[in-house]
């Protein structure tokens, strides 16, 4: 929903960056926004292992102590940080190159959590975001455990490679 609410113009033929593309959601992200149009994408992530098996990227950067893009990379318009706090966006916007007087605006940093998303939001992108995933491939495997389980299950070994799915009355 980020990507067809939030970015102004989308990001159809543009370069989208995501930070923590190894996660779950960074996963996921690279599919949709090749599937809305994105003409580049690059995955950012500290294991370059577990970066390569990452379905759906155009270039990959292996994070190191210092967050900060190779020159190589160019411009990026859109960056998705699924690390957090933000500390990954900002060292790059930090380090980003301009030219003396060179304004690197317009530059807009938004959330993107459940409540940044109005109830027209969800009722104009619901229908869409579900009709997508019914015919996305999963880039991760899931592992399911019973709701009365929980704890046992977040402390399993299958929690560091797998998506955990609590079911309820299991």
């Amino acid at each position: 929903m980020t990507l067809r609410c939030r970015v102004i113009g989308g990001c159809q033929g543009r370069t989208v960056l995501i930070i923590g593309a190894t996660t779950a959601s960074g996963r996921c992200a690279a599919i949709v926004a090749c599937s809305l149009g994105a003409t580049r994408i690059i995955g950012m992530s500290r294991n370059e292992e577990t970066l390569a098996a990452v379905e759906g990227l155009d270039d990959r950067v292996v994070l190191r102590e210092h967050f900060a893009l190779p020159p190589s990379v160019g411009p990026v318009h859109i960056i998705l940080d699924y690390i957090g706090n933000g500390p990954a966006a900002s060292g790059i916007l930090q380090t980003a190159q301009s030219a003396y007087g060179e304004n690197l605006q317009p530059l807009c940093i938004l959330g993107t959590g459940i409540g940044c998303f109005t109830v027209e939001d969800w009722r104009k992108e619901l229908p869409e975001i579900m009709k997508m995933i019914s015919h996305m491939h999963i880039p991760f495997t899931i592992f399911t455990a019973p709701l009365s389980q929980v704890a046992s299950a977040w402390e399993s070994e299958d929690t560091l490679t797998k998506r955990l799915v609590l079911m309820p009355g299991a």
